[in-house]
């Protein structure tokens, strides 16, 4: 009987590496409303949106993050946020009611209001690949003589430069295969300066500038 033997020869095989994505959690916000001893907060007004940053453990930050409240049980949850599992640091977080008032904040650390709360920001959340998880924040009701800058902010809610009132346009785009949301501010009666932010499959794009027209003329 004869044997024959080859010895393998590497470069007869294809060595192929598949990427694996990453795949997206579904992580909801509510709120701990944190008393400061003023008494019954504004119940006329409900809770309709989340205002929220924050920062990925890569460094990148997200701002102006506007998701909808819906009641559940005996408070509220957001909508699902798409987020890759990992670490992420929540720079600014507030409550706005439906005409974007804004009704609750949570101080930052360094900031008049954060002795009222025992973790101000920045609070530290995990993202975890098991599925939709929820962060609750605590909150500081915002009062009429309360300033931005008592809880550590530059400006609350929707960032205009006076009281006019404010439009919201939320659009969703098809540009060939990516699937891009935008949300562009402006106000409805004079020279209104639009930003719009627009997240393409996840990632904000930076525009270089904002555009300037007239409206209502």
């Amino acid at each position: 009987m004869c044997h024959l033997v080859c010895p393998l020869n590497p470069s007869l095989f294809l060595w192929t590496e598949e990427k694996v994505e990453p795949v997206n959690s579904k992580e909801t916000f509510s709120f701990s409303k944190v008393q400061r001893g003023l008494g019954s907060g504004d119940e006329t007004s409900t809770p309709a949106f989340v205002l929220l940053s924050f920062k990925d453990g890569q460094g990148t930050i997200r701002e102006n993050i506007t998701l909808s409240l819906s009641p559940l049980n005996q408070g509220y949850t957001s909508e699902g946020l798409d987020l890759q599992p990992g670490n992420y640091e929540l720079l600014e977080f507030s409550i706005l009611d439906g005409a974007h008032k804004t009704l609750y904040a949570t101080p930052k650390e360094g900031s008049a209001l954060a002795p009222n709360i025992a973790n101000p920001l920045p609070l530290g959340f995990v993202v975890s690949q098991n599925g939709a998880g929820q962060f609750v924040p605590p909150v500081l009701e915002v009062t009429p003589d309360d300033t931005p800058g008592a809880f550590g902010y530059t400006s609350f809610g929707l960032n205009t430069t006076d009281n006019t009132d404010v439009m919201l346009i939320n659009q969703m785009l098809k540009l060939r295969s990516a699937v891009c949301s935008m949300k562009m501010w402006m106000r409805i009666s004079g020279s209104a300066a639009m930003m719009p932010i627009i997240y393409c499959n996840g990632k904000r794009l930076q525009l270089r500038r904002p555009c300037r027209q007239p409206v209502g003329s």
